[in-house]
C-alpha cells in the first residue's frame, strides 16, 4: 500500500508529461522535468518503467533538444538495456 501511494505522484507526472513540457520549455524539460523523470526508471514496479518509456516518446524535438538527449536520456536507456 505505502509503495503504491509513493508512486502515484511518479505517474501523474508521467500522464502529463507532454503538456508540462509545453509548459516548462525546452529549458524547464532539460533541467527540471527530466531528472525527475529518469527516477521512474529505478521503480520495482514495472508499469511505471513502460509508462516511461511511452511519456519520454511522446516528447518531441520541440521539447528536447540533441543535447539533452545525448546527456540526459540515451546514457539512462542504455544502461536499461
Amino acid at each position: 500500500m505505502l509503495r503504491t501511494a509513493l508512486l502515484t505522484p511518479q505517474r501523474a507526472l508521467l500522464s502529463h508529461v507532454s503538456l508540462l513540457a509545453e509548459a516548462f520549455g525546452r529549458r524547464g524539460v532539460t533541467e527540471l522535468l527530466l531528472p525527475l523523470l529518469i527516477t521512474c526508471l529505478n521503480a520495482p514496479e514495472g508499469r511505471l518503467r513502460g509508462a516511461f518509456f511511452r511519456a519520454v516518446g511522446s516528447l518531441g524535438p520541440q521539447h528536447l533538444g540533441g543535447e539533452a538527449l545525448d546527456a540526459f536520456l540515451l546514457p539512462c536507456l542504455e544502461q536499461v538495456g
